[in-house]
């Protein structure tokens, strides 16, 4: 709205659990969508270092070397970056330049 109160902020003012839950959900959907689309090929890269248990199918996946993403303590301690992407949207990342908080937020 003008006043920038998004729908879910709304939704959890009101109490209404159930449609904040649904619209977060969503949110969730809708950037993690956005940040495939966007992304590079560097992740075919990234499948092959995750092992797969041929008997369970059950995936391990190891964290990368020093990404900020692997350690709180790390990730507390660093700088936030505030960068406006191609839509006019404001985005929030980390030192890694990780998605840590998208406008719907």
């Amino acid at each position: 709205d003008p006043r920038g109160i998004t729908a879910a902020q709304l939704a959890w003012s009101l109490n209404y659990v159930e449609c904040y839950q649904l619209l977060f959900e969503e949110g969730v959907r809708h950037s993690m969508l956005m940040n495939m689309l966007a992304g590079d090929d560097d992740e075919a890269e990234d499948d092959a270092e995750d092992e797969v248990d041929a008997e369970s199918g059950a995936i391990t996946l190891r964290p990368e070397g020093n990404e900020l993403a692997n350690s709180n303590a790390k990730f507390l301690q660093s700088r936030l970056i505030f960068v406006t992407d191609k839509d006019g949207k404001e985005r929030v990342l980390d030192g890694d330049s990780n998605l840590v908080m998208a406008a719907w937020e």
